[in-house]
């Protein structure tokens, strides 16, 4: 009894909140405002003025500066202060400008500028600042990205350098920075008001899907990823389905259960609809490997670095984050969000190497490792959608240590049995600026799959991993248009670089987003 008891208390301070809503850590306020004033008027604490390659600020941002001013910048430019990409040089009580503090920020070749940059180059900025006792930043848009576009990419790049990794240590952590003030851009109106809500859904719902993979594996279970997705359905406008076991094991989804029953934490799939205003014969499903913890199972990870499985669920934070901005943004497609949730133990119950499941699609896989569950739960993921009627589906998932030695943090990367797809899914990603590769997936990987003496499917197996995970989660596709994404490298990149926290990237969130406003043919 002791014993019983003991357990039911240790099972309560493992997975605190688990009655209550959850909350999202690490995000603080940042108010973001138009400033139509000249630059000479800008009474900000810190007034930055982007620099392009070489150029003399003198006779372009700061032509007719005043004496004291321009020596200041003759300075900076002898000494090679802006030599680097986003090198800052700071003039403090510029002479003629109404502000305390000029900051020049190399901002690369003015051709070369792109939404993207500015995004850095404002996040590298906050970033710079945010131990020092300044209250307001007003940062000058220079150059050919312009109007709605740089008020857009100013916004989310701010907003993302403003996410702290430090979910549980203890103090106030809020910044002094209050006020970003947005100039060079034009004067207040409906259409600057607009882009800087729309930057604020993406990178508040990018933020989002950082806070919860960085949240530790007590404080984030299968179950409070469903509490989330509930509050994002309420908020956001969606819908919502919350599968538990006993449902899941009713409906045949047998990769789900099988990976989640070695766990005291139980499987849950999150279901979030989107429905468009007017009707559409587009579905785009969005599944996302949701294991909040994997330990590898029965197939144990070696012990260094496994604190990190606990963004073994980044995949499954991207499908949150991004139908939250999928309700907010309003895209003229239907969008279904998927999240298989389970937690990856080893104990007496749970799956071992050789067993046999039967997923929701009938067929049956023999298991050749259990740390290769992520394609597991997503098969029964992808053909719930199917089933649905999704006309177009991705996938998103830290699948492959493969990927990684392949592409490094740098690039995700991208499978498909679709080529128009494809390109959609590669102008949406070239509006956020996120990075990834196509890589092969033709039938020549689909040997060691089909290799079982047993079952229908091995889950695993041979050389080119990444690819033969892709070429296991195209079987439950049925050929409907299909993009997995690999997203082991760059969920938690060795650095984010100078514009963001390290920790979590929050990778796909905004593409995935962006995806359905161009299969909707209304990019936002």
């Amino acid at each position: 009894m002791f014993r019983l008891v003991s357990l039911a208390l240790l099972l309560t301070l493992a997975w605190p909140l688990s009655a209550q809503e959850p909350p999202v850590r690490g995000l603080f306020p940042l108010a973001i405002e138009i400033d139509g004033r000249p630059l000479a008027q800008l009474d900000s604490d810190i007034v930055v003025v982007p620099v392009f390659g070489t150029e003399d600020p003198l006779t372009t941002a700061l032509t007719g500066a005043a004496p004291e001013l321009a020596a200041a910048v003759n300075a900076v430019r002898a000494q090679q202060a802006l030599a680097g990409d986003l090198a800052m040089a700071p003039i403090y009580a510029p002479r003629g400008l109404a502000t305390a503090r000029l900051l020049l920020v190399q901002a690369g070749a003015e051709t070369a500028m792109t939404p993207e940059h500015l995004r850095r180059l404002a996040g590298a900025v906050l970033r710079a600042v945010r131990t020092q006792d300044v209250r307001s930043v007003a940062l000058v848009a220079r150059g050919p990205v312009t109007g709605a576009a740089a008020i857009r990419a100013i916004t989310e790049g701010a907003l993302l350098a403003r996410f702290d990794p430090g979910l549980h240590k203890t103090g106030d952590r809020t910044p002094r920075l209050a006020t970003l003030r947005i100039a060079g851009a034009g004067a207040a109106s409906p259409a600057a008001t607009d882009a800087i809500a729309v930057g604020r859904t993406y990178a508040d719902a990018q933020n989002f899907a950082r806070s919860i993979v960085q949240e530790p594996s007590n404080y984030m279970t299968p179950e409070h990823m469903a509490q989330h997705a509930r509050r994002i359905a309420r908020e956001s406008g969606l819908e919502v389905e919350i599968f538990d076991e006993a449902q899941l094991a009713a409906m045949g989804m047998g990769g789900i259960i099988a990976v989640g029953q070695g766990a005291a934490a139980p499987p849950r799939l999150i279901v979030l609809r989107y429905r468009a205003p007017q009707a559409s014969a587009t579905t785009l499903a969005l599944a996302g490997k949701g294991v909040t913890f994997d330990t590898g199972g029965i197939s144990l990870k070696p012990g260094a670095g496994m604190y990190q499985m606990k963004g073994d669920m980044a995949g499954g934070a991207a499908v949150l984050g991004a139908m939250e901005i999928i309700g907010r943004t309003r895209p003229a497609v239907n969008v279904i969000g998927l999240v298989p949730a389970v937690m990856n133990m080893p104990s007496g119950t749970a799956q071992r190497p050789g067993d046999v499941w039967t997923g929701l699609s009938g067929r049956t896989v023999e298991v050749m490792s259990t740390d290769a569950e992520g394609r597991m739960i997503l098969s029964d993921a992808l053909t719930y959608a199917v089933q649905q009627k999704a006309t177009h589906l991705v996938d998103v998932a830290t699948l492959t240590g493969s990927i990684v030695t392949a592409l490094g943090d740098v690039h995700s990367g991208l499978f498909s049995n679709n080529d128009a797809l494809v390109d959609a899914f590669t102008r949406s990603a070239g509006r956020t600026g996120e990075r990834f590769w196509r890589m092969p997936i033709d039938d020549a990987y689909a040997g060691t799959i089909r290799g079982s003496l047993l079952a229908d499917l091995n889950e695993t197996g041979g050389l080119g991993g990444a690819s033969v995970g892709a070429k296991f989660l195209e079987a439950f596709a049925e050929g409907t248009p299909w993009i997995h994404l690999d997203i082991a490298g760059t969920s938690w990149p060795s650095s984010n670089g100078p514009h963001m926290a390290n920790g979590p990237s929050g990778v796909a969130t905004r593409t995935l987003a962006e995806l359905a406003h161009t299969l909707g043919a209304a990019p936002r």
